[in-house]
C-alpha cells in the first residue's frame, strides 16, 4: 500500500519506485514500436544481390541513389509509412492496370510509376495540378483524350487515365533520341519529353542516369526502387532477411499484405 503524506506527496522511496516502473514501461513500448515497424537498411552489397534476383522488362541498375531510396522506403519511419499505405491502395486498381498493361504489351513494371507518383491515391493533385494515379498534367491529359474541365476531370477515372497513360507510352517509346530505352521513356514521362531530348543533346549522351536529378528529384532512382520493392513484397525486403542481416519479425497485419508477389 502507498502511503500519502499530509501534504499529499509520496514517500520518497515509493515515489522513486513508481518513477522507475514509469519509465521501463515507456522504454518497452518504444522498443516494442520499434520491432513493429521493421525497419531495415540494406547496404549496397545487399542491394545488388537483391536487384539480381529480379526479372525485369526495364533495365534495374543499383547505384548509390537506388540505395538511398530503397532505405528511405524500408528503413525511414515516413518512408515506409508511405510503402505501406501505396502497397495497400494498390490492391484496389491491381487488377485492372495488369490486364490493361499486358493487353498492350506493357512491362508490368510500371505499376511503380503511379507507386512513386501518386502513392495509388487517385485523390491527388499535385501543386503543380497534375492528377489521378498517374498523375497527369491537364494538357496532356487532353491531348490524350481525357476531359478536363471545370465541369469533369476524367484524370480521377482510374480507368481512361490508364489508358491514356499507356497511349503516353507508347508514344514516349516510339522517339528515335530515347532509343526505345524505357528509362529514358520514364524520365521524359516525368520532365518532359522535349526538355529530356535538348538536355540529352547539350550533354552529347543517351545514359539515363546523367539526367536522374533533370527537376532534382532522383526520380529515375525512385522508380528503381520501387520496381525492386514491388517484385520482392515479401521474399528477402519484408520477410526473409538478407544473407548475414537480421530482420524484425512481422506483424500479421504486414503478412496480410505482402502474401504473394505482386506481379
Amino acid at each position: 500500500m502507498i502511503t500519502i503524506t499530509k501534504k499529499g506527496y509520496l514517500d520518497w522511496p515509493k515515489r522513486f519506485v513508481c518513477i522507475a516502473l514509469t519509465m521501463f514501461v515507456t522504454w518497452q513500448t518504444l522498443a516494442a514500436a520499434r520491432n513493429l515497424t521493421g525497419l531495415k537498411t540494406l547496404s549496397l552489397t545487399d542491394a545488388e544481390e537483391l536487384a539480381s534476383t529480379i526479372d525485369s522488362k526495364i533495365p534495374i541498375e543499383v547505384n548509390e541513389s537506388v540505395l538511398k531510396w530503397l532505405n528511405y522506403f524500408m528503413g525511414n519511419p515516413k518512408g515506409k509509412a508511405y510503402m505501406m499505405k501505396s502497397f495497400q491502395r494498390m490492391q484496389s486498381y491491381k487488377k485492372l492496370l495488369i490486364e490493361k498493361l499486358n493487353k498492350n504489351k506493357m512491362p508490368l513494371e510500371l505499376l511503380a510509376v503511379p507507386f512513386i507518383e501518386s502513392g495509388y491515391k487517385n485523390s491527388v493533385v499535385s501543386i503543380a495540378k497534375a492528377a489521378g494515379i498517374w498523375q497527369f498534367m491537364p494538357r496532356t491529359a487532353q491531348i490524350y483524350g481525357l476531359r478536363v474541365d471545370k465541369d469533369l476531370d476524367e484524370r480521377f477515372n482510374v480507368d481512361k487515365l490508364t489508358n491514356a497513360a499507356i497511349a503516353y507510352y507508347t508514344h514516349l517509346m516510339n522517339i528515335k533520341d530515347f532509343d526505345k530505352d524505357w528509362r529514358l521513356a520514364l524520365l521524359a514521362y516525368y520532365t518532359g519529353e522535349s526538355r529530356l531530348i535538348k538536355a540529352m543533346k547539350k550533354q552529347g549522351t543517351k545514359d539515363p542516369w546523367a539526367f536522374n536529378n533533370l527537376g532534382d528529384k532522383e526520380y529515375l532512382a525512385k522508380i528503381v526502387a520501387g520496381i525492386i520493392l514491388l517484385k520482392n513484397p515479401e521474399n528477402n525486403v519484408l520477410s526473409k532477411p538478407l544473407p548475414g542481416k537480421v530482420i524484425e519479425s512481422r506483424t500479421y497485419h504486414l503478412k496480410k499484405i505482402f502474401a504473394g508477389e505482386f506481379f
